[in-house]
C-alpha cells in the first residue's frame, strides 16, 4: 500500500481554481489528442474548490462542475480522488458529487488531519 501512503501524506496548501484547472488540464489533453481517443483526466483532490480572490464558495464549486461537463463533452472521462480527512470527509464528499457527479469515481483516502484552509 505505498501509493495509499503517499497519498495520505499530500496536504491541501495554499488556493486552487479547480475549474480553472480542470479546463486547462482538458485543453492539454485535447492538444494531445487524449479526448479523440477517450483519454481520463484524474484530479486529485481535497473537495475543496478555494480562491483567494473568491470568496463563493458556491460559485467556485459550479465553476468546477462545468469545467468538469466541458471535459466530458470533449470525450475525457473525469475522475476524482477524494482525498480528506476523517473530519471532512461529509463535507468534501458532497462537493465532490455536486462537481464530479455520480458517473465519476471517487476514491476516498482518509487521513488523520486536514490541513491548510480556513
Amino acid at each position: 500500500d505505498r501509493w495509499k501512503r503517499r497519498l495520505q501524506a499530500l496536504r491541501p496548501e495554499g488556493s486552487t481554481r479547480l475549474g480553472a484547472a480542470i479546463r486547462h488540464a482538458t485543453l492539454r489533453l485535447s492538444q494531445r489528442g487524449a479526448s479523440s481517443g477517450g483519454g481520463s483526466l484524474i484530479v486529485l483532490s481535497d473537495g475543496d474548490p478555494h480562491d483567494i480572490d473568491v470568496h463563493d464558495g458556491r460559485y467556485l464549486t459550479d465553476d468546477a462542475r462545468r469545467a468538469v461537463r466541458e471535459g466530458v463533452r470533449r470525450g475525457l472521462r473525469v475522475a476524482c480522488v477524494l482525498l480528506a480527512g476523517t473530519s471532512s470527509l461529509g463535507q468534501a464528499d458532497a462537493r465532490a458529487t455536486r462537481i464530479f457527479g455520480s458517473s465519476c469515481s471517487r476514491l476516498r483516502v482518509g487521513r488523520a488531519a486536514a490541513a491548510g484552509r480556513g
